[in-house]
């Protein structure tokens, strides 16, 4: 009808979302403005992945993000640990034990990090998910003998004897701001908020620890620019966002919001990589960036839909077990909610 604006912002788990009556709202990016040869070997894999339907690409991304691995240095430094944990099974609980501080009655003092619950825990989703591909589980398959394990293994970590973090922790990006607890797993632009409010704070940023299988794994979670298909300037609208993603034009938005801000976006282009891999704040992010996968379990895009609903029932899964219930009985219930969802947006 050609209202609202010719260019927006989406998230990239919302492609399903963007339809009306089933029909993509989004507009295809002409061929002619960019081939598919030359979008599959500007961005990363995960870029290329979530953005193609039907050989066609929706949107053009001008930056990357997902979970990376955020350490107190100081904790760290106090504990007398020299390097970060890399492995969820090997050096992870070791280290974990060493940054756990109690008081007379075995209340955390200090936690070494969050993981385990829902209620206090920022991106739990995201890190359940995480969990679930590093162990070879599936959303789609919640019902499965790995998405118990992997529910143990997050749920462990806050249940007793070990209670290495518990419900009467405050928030876990305000925990880690307060130094109360030395390791947080988030996407990188949760740095900012922590260094905008406790500038003092010496962190180190590692990618996440690998797991089981030992694959560099993590979670995907950035914004894209799609024209809509409503647009009456939708050529223009395509080539103004291809100009944006050259690398020119990137590097200048990178320095213009890095005049702002501790940093800029990580960049979206393959090409770029190399001149953030040393960064002190990003590098983890383009360390991990060929390997990123994306789910729509991701917390905080207030889409009120696919991530926001799966998110609902896997709180429900993960509180249950609070509650006594079963891990498997927990995740057989999320998964009628899952199911339905993926019903709903047709994902297969």
């Amino acid at each position: 009808n050609g209202q609202g604006p010719d260019i927006f912002r989406f998230h990239n788990t919302w492609v399903p979302q963007l339809k009306v009556n089933d029909e993509s709202i989004l507009s295809a990016l002409p061929e002619n403005i960019m081939s598919n040869e030359e979008y599959e070997k500007t961005f990363y894999p995960v870029i290329v992945k979530d953005l193609k339907i039907n050989g066609r690409y929706y949107g053009l991304a001008l930056e990357i993000d997902g979970l990376v691995l955020v350490i107190n240095d100081g904790l760290f430094k106090k504990a007398g640990i020299t390097s970060p944990p890399t492995s969820w099974t090997e050096d992870l609980i070791e280290v974990v034990n060493k940054l756990s501080v109690r008081d007379e009655n075995k209340q955390l003092i200090t936690a070494g990090i969050a993981l385990g619950t829902t209620e206090n825990i920022d991106h739990f989703s995201d890190i359940f998910g995480l969990l679930l591909v590093q162990n070879g589980g599936n959303l789609s398959k919640l019902d499965s003998p790995e998405a118990a394990q992997v529910l143990e293994v997050y749920r462990k970590f806050a249940e007793p004897p070990t209670n290495y973090w518990d419900e009467g922790m405050p928030n876990s990006t305000t925990a880690f701001i307060q130094e109360k607890v030395a390791m947080i797993i988030v996407p990188s632009w949760q740095i900012l908020t922590i260094k905008a409010i406790n500038p003092d704070i010496k962190i180190k940023v590692v990618p996440v620890p690998k797991g089981p299988q030992g694959k560099q794994i993590s979670i995907a979670n950035y914004w894209v620019e799609g024209v809509s298909k409503y647009s009456k300037n939708q050529i223009e609208a395509w080539k103004f966002l291809k100009f944006l993603t050259e690398k020119e034009q990137m590097t200048k938005l990178y320095e213009m919001q890095a005049k702002t801000r501790l940093f800029g976006e990580p960049y979206s282009r393959i090409d770029l990589g190399a001149t953030l891999a040393q960064h002190e704040y990003l590098g983890a992010v383009i360390t991990q960036a060929n390997n990123f996968i994306s789910l729509p379990i991701i917390s905080k895009t207030q889409d009120n839909g696919l991530n926001d609903g799966i998110i609902a029932y896997l709180k429900d899964a993960i509180n249950a077990t609070i509650q006594g219930v079963a891990y498997t009985e927990a995740l057989i219930n999320a998964k009628k909610g899952v199911d339905q969802l993926f019903l709903r947006y047709k994902i297969q």
